[in-house]
């Protein structure tokens, strides 16, 4: 099979999963995607499952294959973008397996304005020697926005006294690595 063959064949596999998922379902996931996009300058599809199931209880599919032409259309709409990260799954059917790591477009926090700055360099534990890459700074809600070693994102309280507390020491990227 070429890579044409195969991409043409993954084309209408998603076609076929979109057009048998609930409507309502579908509109459900699609206004959570946003909402997540909005808030969340990374996110996995977890993110949106959960919010949808608190939000819109009885939305339903039977047809789970459905999320990847979903996130397509979260793409098509220009909310995200894809990343080369991955992270584990906390859906219990989905046995950790790895996720796409998606990047907002449209999230509150990834666009410079309100005191959101991006900085680059790295948050180094002294007494772990785990490092974390700064991806930006929201002073205003006094986030640090971080990407771990295993491709995890998530935010941490700026609070610098806390963070030396906890072995935490800033280090700055160099042209060189």
């Amino acid at each position: 099979m070429s890579k044409a063959e195969g991409e043409r064949g993954k084309r209408e596999g998603m076609d076929r999963a979109e057009d048998a998922a609930n409507i309502y379902w579908w509109q459900c996931m699609l206004e959570c995607g946003k909402i997540i996009a909005r808030r969340k300058p990374y996110f996995i599809t977890d993110d949106i499952v959960l919010l949808c199931r608190s939000r819109h209880p009885n939305a339903y599919t039977h047809e789970k294959r459905a999320i990847g032409p979903l996130m397509r259309e979260l793409c098509n709409l220009g909310y995200c973008v894809t990343t080369n990260s991955w992270i584990k799954s906390i859906q219990a059917q989905c046995h950790r397996r790895p996720m796409m790591l998606w990047q907002s477009l449209i999230s509150d926090t990834t666009h410079q304005k309100n005191g959101v700055t991006t900085m680059t360099g790295y948050l180094v534990n002294t007494r772990t020697k785990r490092k974390f890459e700064i991806i930006q700074v929201d002073r205003e809600k006094n986030l640090l926005t971080l990407k771990g070693e295993t491709g995890g994102v998530f935010d941490e309280p700026y609070d610098k006294t806390r963070l030396k507390s906890l072995g935490y020491e800033y280090v700055q990227e160099t042209q060189d690595g």
